[in-house]
């Protein structure tokens, strides 16, 4: 969503689903609206690498993902 984002920064991520579409919002700024068709769904909060060593390289059992939340919110409407 940005250029300038270095590890470790903080950052305000906004996601509003509606009307067959997600609306991204980046530090309060809209970035992108993706098409997402879908009859129901569910929010998840975390970190996904999509590390898997049967297809990627290097592969090493230090490899690892870290990510600290500070703050959620889920809302419905």
């Amino acid at each position: 969503m940005t250029s300038g984002y270095k590890l470790g920064d903080r950052f305000q991520g906004k996601f509003v689903a509606h009307d067959g579409k997600v609306d991204v919002y980046y530090n309060g700024r809209l970035q992108a609206t993706v098409t997402a068709k879908f009859g129901s769904g569910y929010f998840k909060a975390g970190d996904y690498t999509q590390a898997n060593c049967n297809n990627s390289s290097p592969c090493d059992n230090s490899n690892y993902g870290e990510v600290a939340l500070y703050g959620v919110t889920v809302q419905h409407s």
